[in-house]
């Protein structure tokens, strides 16, 4: 039987959906069917997991989609007290638990934009679809003397293994967001600023930016969703995209993405006597 006509029969049609979750290399799936599934080859895990009906509209907010879940499903719970390192993405399937050909509907594909708890209980989450993309506006290189450029992409092209440093995370303080970092110190002064820690060495499963550095104490703008305590993290050296940094620093003027002469002062607003 084809999908629809399993989707229109009033006894052979047995309706699941099926959530798959990416982030980053960890793909974990649930269900909504009351035991865990087998389907196209991987394993889906019942929870209580429901959405609200799909609009589709010019504006792209009401294309948003609410999913609820319990606060204690492994998904809700990492934004409890601080957001992801990565995003995460969510494809919802349409399919029937009786179908043979295991065959599924794609009826969602979007990524995780916002999460609410209600009480100790239930978890929100708010998904865009990835079509809101297209609604946005890109970046633009601008008329500026910093740097358009994002550190280590393909126009500022750094190798950020050339800038890496990894080193033992031997201290925390969650309320101040800080960070201690064996030897990190020896890097330079405001080294890290601007840069990110990510967790573990090696392997970038979360990544934090970095505000300020004193010594080997790095501020973060979140902490950590996990304790790095005892870990090796990578340390990526931060950029203040002006020309001088990128000269001493970085060594890469050749590719500089500014304009680092433009005049202080407007022609356009002062006098000819240079007057303001």
């Amino acid at each position: 039987m084809t999908f629809d006509a399993f989707e229109t029969s009033l006894e052979d049609g047995n309706l699941i959906e099926l959530y798959q979750f990416t982030q980053g290399a960890v793909v974990t799936r649930f269900t909504n069917f009351n035991r865990d599934v087998v389907f196209n080859g991987s394993t889906w895990l019942t929870t209580q997991i429901a959405r609200e009906d799909i609009e589709r509209a010019i504006e792209s907010g009401i294309n948003d989609l609410k999913i609820r879940m319990p606060i204690d499903n492994p998904i809700a719970s990492q934004y409890i007290q601080n957001v992801p390192g990565k995003v995460i993405e969510v494809i919802i399937y349409r399919a029937h638990f009786t179908d043979p050909a295991e065959q599924v509907l794609v009826v969602f594909e979007g990524v995780i934009a916002q999460a609410s708890f209600d009480g100790d209980l239930e978890a929100t989450l708010t998904l865009t679809p990835f079509t809101s993309a297209f609604k946005r506006s890109a970046p633009r290189y601008t008329y500026q003397s910093l740097c358009n450029n994002v550190l280590y992409d393909a126009e500022c092209k750094i190798a950020r293994g050339s800038f890496t440093y990894v080193g033992l995370a031997s201290g925390i303080d969650q309320t101040v967001r800080s960070l201690t970092i064996n030897g990190l110190s020896g890097q330079g002064a405001d080294w890290a600023v601007g840069g990110w820690v990510a967790f573990p060495a090696g392997g970038s499963d979360d990544q934090r930016l970095i505000v300020a550095q004193v010594g080997d104490t790095v501020t973060l703008l979140s902490n950590f969703a996990e304790t790095v305590l005892g870990s090796n993290v990578d340390v990526f050296a931060g950029c203040a995209h002006d020309i001088g940094t990128c000269n001493t620093k970085f060594a890469n003027v050749l590719n500089f993405g500014g304009t680092p002469y433009v005049p202080v002062k407007n022609p356009f607003g002062s006098t000819i006597r240079g007057g303001s």
